[in-house]
């Protein structure tokens, strides 16, 4: 009989779609303890208030198209060569043009705003700031991005604290813009025009860039990937919503002070969301603690949520500590899903893992 389960479960996982680099650990599905659980850890975190009123939400919404309209009018503007302050001496509003309305029939634009971060991930709590990134075509130069977007936005009545840092690892531009907090990054395209259907996956698109655009491409080709690479997006929102709450309760949401940063929270929890398929959030609470607690921790046991990729054409390096032996310092590496996969947990040094270890 033991052996004829064995067979069983093997042929019940052959037929279950995998989810990362393993078989999952159980396919077992939520009993209705596990649901009556579930509905208490939902309850307890709206009580806590970490869902967005939906007043909000739609407030949001129409900043993000505000903040759009705007990047449009600046691609416009560098598109047909002039300066800002030409701009506003021509007295009109160049998204009412016929070459823009054309535009817009086609699909086809010069400048496009993504989302990443927790807003994308859907994990974003009431008054949090919103990651966005802005693709530019090739005739949009990160300097262009910086030195004529910046006064656009800085004349504007909604926007507040506006400030930029061009020399950041990654570039950003940081603002209010009414009442919600922006973080704006920029990647530059070797394409003329950005099509409808334009695949921030596609690793084609990376081919020529400079690495500060790829970088900041990566910020939303990662956040798109985890939500991909999860069974159930709703179960892993709403167990990274308590886990989220849990790590910046104990002081160990972190990454400048040596412990996990928000995007290595999330891949922890999609990896266990992908250990069991059909559990219920709560489970996956559960089960993420035991995982961290059991895990041997170290170079030669990454977190990986997939297999990893070279491109051919590029030769970014990637995280393989076996071709870099400084790779092997790595405590608790998480290793991003997408090219170049990179490990976000450099910044973790002994006394901070034993914290966490401690803390789990």
């Amino acid at each position: 009989p033991d052996e004829e389960e064995k067979k069983g479960n093997e042929q019940v996982m052959s037929q279950v779609k995998r989810f990362g680099t393993t078989d999952p650990i159980s396919t077992s599905g939520p009993t209705p303890q596990d649901e009556k659980e579930t509905r208490e850890l939902v309850k307890v975190l709206r009580s806590l208030d970490l869902y967005v009123p939906d007043e909000e939400s739609r407030h949001r919404e129409e900043v993000l198209i505000a903040l759009s309209q705007h990047v449009t009018r600046w691609a416009l503007q560098c598109l047909h060569g002039w300066t800002y302050d030409e701009e506003k001496a021509r007295g009109e509003d160049i998204l009412e043009t016929s070459e823009y309305q054309a535009q817009l029939e086609e699909g086809e634009t010069y400048a496009r705003i993504f989302t990443f971060g927790s807003f994308r991930l859907g994990v974003n709590t009431s008054g949090s700031d919103i990651d966005t990134l802005c693709v530019g075509t090739s005739h949009l130069s990160r300097e262009l991005f910086f030195r004529e977007l910046y006064p656009r936005l800085k004349e504007l009545d909604e926007v507040e604290e506006l400030t930029k840092v061009e020399e950041a690892y990654v570039p950003v531009m940081k603002m209010i813009y009414d009442g919600v907090d922006i973080d704006l990054t920029y990647a530059q395209l070797r394409t003329n025009v950005i099509p409808a259907d334009f695949n921030v996956f596609d690793n084609t698109n990376l081919v020529g860039l400079t690495d500060v655009s790829v970088r900041s491409l990566n910020g939303c080709r990662v956040t798109d990937l985890m939500l991909s690479l999860v069974p159930s997006v709703e179960t892993f929102r709403t167990a990274l919503r308590c886990i989220r709450f849990w790590a910046k309760r104990r002081g160990v949401y972190s990454n400048v002070f040596g412990f996990l940063g928000g995007v290595s929270w999330a891949m922890l929890t999609v990896r266990v969301c992908q250990l069991y398929p059909n559990a219920a959030p709560s489970t996956i609470v559960k089960k993420f603690f035991k995982f961290c607690t059991t895990w041997k921790w170290g170079w030669q046991q990454p977190i990986i949520l997939t297999e990893r990729v070279r491109v051919p054409g590029m030769n970014m390096p990637i995280w393989d500590p076996y071709s870099n032996p400084r790779e092997q310092m790595d405590l608790m590496p998480i290793i991003t899903p997408a090219y170049p996969c990179m490990n976000s947990t450099h910044n973790i040094s002994a006394p901070t893992m034993r914290i966490m270890l401690d803390e789990f």
